[in-house]
């Protein structure tokens, strides 16, 4: 399995470098390019859901693999460094400075009242004055199957007899393609739309969620989807998926995706001064 070579490779360069019990680190500044996390970021992962810098040896983000870590090795220096203008020249959005870099940032999706609907949540975000770019990262999870919950669109989501705002009209390429798909009943007999079996390795439902919570903004907004890119039968499927997914979107929805690979060669033009970041990056990620 292509997560476990990841893993493998995460173990190899940690051999010698830092302390480990098995995939995890000792400490978790160890997982971490210069051994720290700037304080504004480290408060962000302390509000957050994910429980990645709760007082345990198993902490989410001290695992070697772990994608929170590997997402803060790629934007930490580049927001310490004052460098996010670089990053939007990459995704193709030209924004004024000065800009403003988040972790773990949360967009509330407005429009309907009915049920539990948890805010967007983006992994990393650049934000301008009139603008913003919104990232979702990922590493691992390319290789490992979408199932249970997160194939799933819930009433509260999609409720078409809310009195509010059903943001998703104004996608009505992504609303048809949506509606083909078939219904699932859930917590007495409420009402979900299960992403299509197709997708085995995109997580279709959650990029959708992640477009209601941005449309709901006032800013404009792109939609950046970053993945880890090893040469494999999943990689395939999931990139068959991709391409097929932004058939279903609307021109009017602005959504970049870019493998890290690809996001790596297009930096280094742009940072040749900057080579022991590069060299890490590098030696741990392959990028």
């Amino acid at each position: 399995m292509i997560v476990n070579e990841i893993k493998k490779h995460q173990q190899d360069w940690a051999k010698n470098k830092i302390g480990t019990k098995g995939l995890y680190c000792v400490n978790v500044y160890d997982n971490i390019f210069s051994n720290k996390l700037l304080e504004k970021v480290e408060a962000r992962f302390k509000k957050a859901n994910g429980n990645e810098l709760i007082d345990s040896d198993k902490a989410k983000m001290r695992a070697l693999h772990s994608s929170s870590a590997f997402c803060v090795n790629v934007f930490q220096y580049l927001l310490e460094k004052q460098m996010l203008d670089i990053v939007s020249d990459v995704f193709g959005v030209r924004m004024n400075n000065p800009l403003n870099g988040d972790f773990e940032y949360k967009f509330p999706i407005k429009g309907t009242k009915t049920g539990n609907r948890f805010p967007a949540n983006l992994d990393f975000v650049i934000e301008g004055a009139n603008e913003l770019i919104a990232i979702e990262s990922k590493f691992t999870e390319p290789y490992g199957k979408v199932s249970g919950d997160s194939r799933l669109l819930k009433q509260s989501y999609l409720d078409p007899n809310s009195n509010y705002e059903f943001i998703i009209k104004r996608f009505s390429k992504l609303k048809e393609w949506i509606d083909t798909w078939e219904t699932e009943k859930y917590d007495e007999n409420k009402i979900a739309r299960v992403c299509p079996y197709t997708y085995k390795y995109l997580d279709a439902a959650q990029l959708i969620k992640h477009l209601l919570g941005l449309s709901s903004q006032n800013k404009k907004y792109k939609l950046c989807y970053l993945y880890y890119c090893v040469a494999s039968d999943e990689m395939k499927k999931h990139s068959e998926e991709l391409e097929d997914f932004q058939k279903h979107l609307d021109d009017c929805i602005n959504f970049k995706a870019m493998s890290y690979q690809e996001f790596f060669s297009k930096l280094k033009l742009k940072m040749q001064e900057h080579g022991k970041y590069l060299d890490y990056m590098k030696d741990r990620y392959n990028l």
